[in-house]
């Protein structure tokens, strides 16, 4: 973890820092660890259906940062 935490600090930039090694996408030092199974899931939905996963998605992060943070 220090190794990782020296050189991408918490990862919240990494991804602009390090473009290439991170493809674009945040990192995580247990990325691999914790591969989304959902991504299969959503990569398998209709048009539809994954326009109403997104919709319920983005409500439960409102909920949610309503909830703790106090704010919409």
């Amino acid at each position: 973890m220090r190794k990782y935490r020296a050189k991408y600090g918490f990862g919240v930039f990494a991804m602009h820092v390090y473009p290439e090694e991170t493809n674009g996408l945040p990192v995580s030092p247990t990325a691999d660890a914790q591969a989304d199974p959902n991504l299969a899931i959503q990569s398998k939905l209709s048009e539809t259906q994954s326009d109403a996963d997104r919709k319920a998605a983005d409500q439960c992060v409102a909920e949610a940062a309503q909830q703790v943070l106090g704010r919409s």
